[in-house]
């Protein structure tokens, strides 16, 4: 056999026990005193590197064996130290040795920078041309492909998030009237996304919308502006109106809601009032999770029948002691008395507003109204109920099941259908005093704002909050006999505060119009359009104020 070439580890003709001249270069340094262990010489036993020295002192181990019989004194067999046993035969490794795909590739390189460059033991990948990074492994297809589809993705989803931070650049809370990302808090800085609407809101003013007591479910889970009820609200520092990605924007929370423990099932010591609908984890100590409760039935003794998560004998008790006892003399009690009576209970909100939208939707869909904000700053709402004029968004049920609540439209108006009157006339004339700022000097129009005295301002409390519900003008009997003439409270009030705005112009030219007969001086001071304001003004008063300013402009204008 020949010999193995010189710098090429021999793999096959070591012994699997370390030759006599191996085993002996263990030495001892000096003698040892009593008690104490003698120290020996450390020696790689690594059968390799023992065999690389070995060639490299006896090129023909095998067909020359008597050629070393000088080795144990050959001071070429002296022990290597570390650092030559792990260079040893690494001088030509890269031309003796290709590259494979097992090779590992270089941290730093992939991280960034290598310092060692060339001279890195580890291969350096190829600079992938997303991430810009040497992480490409040139001899590994299938690693490359999966960082590729990685660094696909990571690239995609930060490109959907700067598309989102965009579009919510500019998004305004319908509640606050704030830009949500420009808040100064940065906790403020969050949208509420309900499920079921896509109007905007911040997560503070939306939960403080939905946190009120003073109103029943239906109203609070319901959207301030569309009033579609959302079962919950969704935290997000973006803007989500797709409604793809609003599921999964709900899939998440629900799944990280998951993970949290109840607090009101307390491991099964507790009992969570939202039962099967609670999003939060149900669980034992044990770490099982709690089967939901399957709904049971009651049915009472008039034949309804209830679902419950859980019956107990209070559930009954409570119900009858609700159930109203028919009186034999209500036999000429009204169709709408017995809805209202019907609708009071749990399945609708408290407000008027509320049963005919019941109504509406589940009884009569041919039951006309207007109907808009909710929330009683309209006016569209506006009708006569059990004989005053108010809003129906406002005005409670009468939780007296025992009175008839009656709903007219407004009064002495023409009825286009319903509850909906013609309000024609009053928006004709409501437009002829000109309701906005007049200026005669026109050459600053559009260019800076018309300031204003903190006293000037306050003078216009109690008028600018008028919200022409025509609850006032439809209740004072001049206007009923004179509509076509007499301007009508809410006009005339809304007349008032532009003559007394102390940036207008024409107060002079205003009051000029209202010297007729009939446009001012039919008011008789019954003081009707007070008492029924909705949103409690005094019309009667600013009337009363405007005949004050007439006669100082008429005694003006003669003497003049």
């Amino acid at each position: 056999m020949g010999t193995v070439p010189h710098g090429v580890p021999s793999l096959g003709f070591h012994s699997p026990h370390p030759p006599s001249y191996l085993t002996a270069s263990i030495v001892k340094t000096n003698l040892h005193e009593p008690g104490k262990r003698e120290k020996r010489t450390l020696v790689l036993r690594d059968r390799n590197l023992s065999g690389m020295a070995e060639e490299k002192t006896c090129p023909s181990v095998v067909s020359n064996p008597g050629g070393c019989s000088d080795l144990q004194n050959s001071p070429e067999l002296k022990p290597h130290s570390y650092l030559e046993a792990i260079s040893s035969g690494l001088d030509n490794l890269e031309a003796s040795i290709s590259y494979s795909s097992e090779q590992q590739l270089c941290p730093y390189a992939a991280a960034g920078e290598c310092r060692f460059g060339d001279a890195c033991v580890y291969l350096h990948g190829e600079v992938c041309e997303i991430c810009r990074l040497q992480v490409l492994h040139p001899f590994d297809p299938e690693h490359r492909k999966a960082h590729e589809k990685i660094c696909m993705s990571t690239f995609e989803h930060e490109m959907e998030k700067a598309f989102a931070f965009q579009a919510s650049q500019d998004k305004v809370c319908s509640i606050c009237m704030e830009v949500i990302l420009e808040k100064a808090s940065a906790s403020e800085r969050r949208f509420g996304i309900l499920s079921n609407c896509n109007h905007t809101y911040c997560l503070s003013c939306i939960r403080q919308w939905r946190y009120a007591k003073q109103f029943e479910n239906p109203i609070i889970k319901s959207c301030p502006e569309c009033h579609v009820i959302s079962e919950f609200v969704i935290p997000s520092v973006y803007w989500v109106e797709d409604q793809n990605k609003k599921n999964e924007l709900i899939e998440a929370f629900k799944q990280g809601m998951g993970k949290k423990v109840c607090k009101y099932f307390e491991q099964g010591k507790g009992t969570c009032p939202f039962g099967s609908k609670c999003l939060y984890r149900h669980a034992y100590p044990d770490g099982r999770l709690a089967e939901p409760e399957k709904p049971r039935k009651q049915l009472s003794s008039e034949g309804t029948v209830r679902f419950f998560n859980s019956v107990r004998l209070w559930d009954f008790i409570e119900n009858r002691e609700s159930q109203h006892v028919h009186n034999t003399e209500d036999v000429d009690m009204t169709e709408l008395g017995d809805l209202f009576m019907h609708l009071s209970g749990v399945d609708c909100g408290p407000m008027v507003l509320d049963a005919l939208i019941k109504i509406k939707n589940e009884i009569d869909s041919t039951l006309t109204f207007r109907r808009s904000c909710r929330e009683g700053i309209c006016g569209s709402c506006a009708m006569n109920i059990n004989g005053g004029n108010t809003l129906a968004c406002t005005q409670r049920i009468d939780t007296n099941l025992n009175k008839v609540s009656k709903i007219y439209p407004l009064p002495h108006m023409y009825v286009i259908k319903d509850l909906v009157p013609d309000l024609s006339n009053f928006y004709a004339q409501y437009k002829s005093i000109e309701p906005y700022l007049k200026t005669k000097d026109e050459s600053q129009e559009g260019k800076e704002q018309y300031l204003q005295s903190i006293e000037d301002r306050e003078k216009l409390d109690g008028l600018y909050e008028c919200i022409l519900c025509a609850c006032c003008s439809t209740s004072c009997p001049s206007y009923w006999w004179n509509g076509d003439k007499y301007l009508g409270p809410a006009v005339l009030m809304q007349a008032y505060r532009w003559m007394i705005d102390s940036r207008d112009d024409f107060t002079e030219e205003r009051l000029a119009k209202l010297q007729d007969p009939f446009s001012l001086y039919r008011c008789h001071t019954i003081m009707n359009c007070t008492n029924t304001c909705p949103k409690g003004l005094n019309p009667g008063k600013a009337i009363a104020e405007i005949k004050k300013m007439m006669a100082t402009y008429k005694e003006k204008k003669v003497s003049a």
